[in-house]
């Protein structure tokens, strides 16, 4: 979740369009993986600094660089552009698919509608990510200045500061299972907004800390690792704390299909619960830069010292690709197929 933002594109009215190219015959390999990148001349993507992958409604997938935004599908890589064919150059840091199939796209420099103009008010200038759908309206998260507001999409497309959260200053954003959502708010905490969406029964949560991401598992316990000092576990409004004497900042929490609770922590490697207690794995790696799981039980990670993808299938770490760059994102698709984003080296796929 943690892990949001950073053009020029900057005409009011702009039109996106999808551009076509050649399939894409041939790919480097890693191992059993396939690599494409723009380096290596793979048509149509755009950029190698990854910064999400995501699932398109009518099949295949969204891909977020720090260079523009590429739609996959078939085989084929399509890179979104400008009026008149100039290249969309804008920083994409998310994709929004809303019911009656309008995209909107959030960059370094606000809001695009897909096939529409570029959106106003608090956007204008901003760097926006997340995009979430709650609450039957469009919600973001708009930094400028190293300062994030709350912000609701409005009649006209105009976005505003949502009234009761104007002064909070926002890291992140999450959308829960629960149909909730959670504000994590700079050094103050969480904010949990029900699914009505009514911002006036707001819950202020963990005031005082600083919460990394929140997580809700199959037990619907919340989790918000911290920047310090470990973990905090919350059921029916009673919070406990893990690991309270970790040093390292706990950023990221995931639960395996067993119900084992995984933490990734920016220096003590990678921790493990099994409802009793915690076990520290993959020390030496320092840093955990990514962290996912995958329904057939395997944790996969991304380290700041090896870099690369490496998965526990249960009994032992194995190398899916190897470093040293690290990767930033991971999906498997509807397909089956796993795709992992790279931080400065482009996209891998599985078999």
């Amino acid at each position: 979740m943690r892990g949001m933002m950073d053009g020029a594109v900057s005409a009011v009215g702009v039109v996106l369009l999808i551009a076509l190219c050649k399939p894409l015959w041939a790919a480097e390999a890693s191992g059993t993986w396939r690599h494409f990148s723009k380096k290596a001349g793979t048509p149509g993507l755009a950029g190698d600094e990854i910064q999400f992958i995501k699932p398109a409604t009518d099949g295949g997938l969204w891909i977020g660089t720090l260079t523009g935004l590429s739609r996959y599908r078939d085989g084929i890589f399509q890179p979104v552009e400008g009026a008149g064919g100039r290249a969309h150059t804008r920083s994409v840091w998310d994709l929004l698919e809303l019911p009656g199939g309008e995209r909107l796209i959030g960059t370094d420099q606000g809001v695009l509608s897909l096939g529409g103009q570029e959106e106003g008010g608090a956007v204008e200038g901003k760097t926006v990510a997340p995009l979430i759908f709650f609450g039957r309206s469009v919600w973001a998260l708009a930094k400028g200045g190293g300062m994030g507001r709350v912000v609701i999409r409005e009649e006209g497309r105009r976005w505003a500061l949502v009234k009761g959260l104007e002064t909070i200053r926002a890291e992140d954003m999450a959308l829960l299972s629960d149909g909730s959502l959670w504000i994590i708010a700079d050094g103050d905490g969480v904010y949990e907004i029900p699914a009505s969406g009514e911002v006036g029964v707001r819950r202020h949560h963990l005031a005082g800390l600083s919460v990394t991401s929140v997580f809700r598992d199959s037990r619907d316990r919340i989790w918000c690792p911290l920047w310090g000092g470990g973990l905090m576990e919350g059921a029916d409004g009673t919070w406990i704390r893990h690991l309270g004497s970790e040093k390292a900042a706990m950023l990221h929490v995931m639960e395996s299909p067993d119900g084992r609770i995984w933490a990734a922590s920016s220096g003590s490697g990678l921790w493990v619960y099994d409802g009793k207690e915690w076990k520290n794995m993959r020390a030496e790696d320092g840093a955990i830069s990514l962290l996912g799981v995958t329904s057939d039980g395997r944790v996969w990670i991304s380290s700041q010292r090896y870099g690369g993808l490496q998965y526990w299938d249960g009994g032992a770490w194995r190398t899916a690709i190897p470093g040293p760059m690290p990767i930033r994102c991971f999906l498997r698709a509807e397909d089956g197929v796993l795709w992992a984003g790279g931080a400065l080296d482009g996209l891998y796929a599985s078999p």
